[in-house]
């Protein structure tokens, strides 16, 4: 069976109540956001998830693969109650690296993750009613090109829709970090415009776009959602995907989108 449900979301911890303390509801829209995710996965629950984290064990040049059940928490945010044990999936990882070496892809197989890696933390908190028990595999994006990553979910994209059953997708990723002064780094006057382009091209699915954005203006304006988001270009390269973009909004000075990609039925 193919797809089932793919997603785009942030990552903030402060979107969870034991650490934004109340402070999460100034993002009351990327909240809401989760809330639909989940409402969508209570009504056709996945057997699977893969989810593609950007704060894991990230590299110059290869992709990685967890092939252990992924733990960790968030004790540097100051939260090291807020944790996760989330079960394995051996079946697609053991697809997916077989895929990745047909295709001669860098991906590494590992058996350990950065332990505090809230890319992964956060929206399987989030979303903990509806994944709680859920057999997850996690990929990590690199320091290679948007077209590496496109090439990579390409590859892939064949195992995950040949695994029977359910299979979620979840791409975690932050927008612009820069939008305004009191941003985390500071105010880069291109990080607006970036991020404009950025949700528009994913609001009409357009992966050409989603591929063109320069990688040293990435870099200036401090983002993370592009790779990822590369990686479901290369997934779903095959399907028909009807976007919807659920929230989009930047309380913080740090560009919070979030967005659902429907896989429209084959005639």
């Amino acid at each position: 069976m193919t797809i089932s449900l793919a997603a785009l979301l942030p990552h903030p911890p402060i979107l969870l109540p034991q650490i934004g303390a109340g402070r999460e509801t100034a993002a009351q829209q990327t909240l809401d956001a989760y809330a639909a995710v989940e409402r969508e996965l209570h009504r056709n629950p996945p057997d699977r998830l893969l989810l593609i984290s950007t704060h894991g064990i990230v590299t110059l040049r290869r992709f990685h693969l967890l092939t252990a059940p992924l733990t960790g928490d968030l004790e540097p945010f100051g939260a090291p109650h807020c944790r996760i044990e989330q079960p394995h999936d051996p079946t697609l990882a053991d697809a997916l690296l077989q895929a990745a070496q047909t295709h001669d892809q860098p991906l590494t197989p590992v058996t350990r993750w950065e332990s505090h890696d809230h890319s992964a933390i956060v929206p399987l908190t989030l979303l903990r009613n509806a994944l709680a028990d859920t057999p997850t595999t996690v990929l990590s994006i690199s320091f290679r090109s948007t077209h590496d990553h496109h090439d990579l979910g390409y590859s892939l994209a064949e195992a995950v829709n040949s695994a029977p059953g359910r299979t979620a997708v979840i791409a975690s990723g932050d927008g612009a970090h820069t939008l305004t002064a009191d941003s985390p780094h500071g105010f880069h006057p291109s990080a607006e415009p970036f991020q404009q382009a950025f949700d528009d091209a994913l609001q009409r699915w357009n992966p050409e776009s989603i591929l063109s954005f320069d990688d040293d203006l990435r870099r200036q304006i401090d983002e993370s959602v592009v790779s990822p988001a590369a990686v479901l270009t290369g997934l779903l390269h095959n399907q028909q995907v009807r976007p919807q973009l659920l929230s989009a909004e930047a309380p913080w000075g740090v560009a919070y989108t979030a967005a659902l990609l429907h896989i429209e039925a084959s005639c």
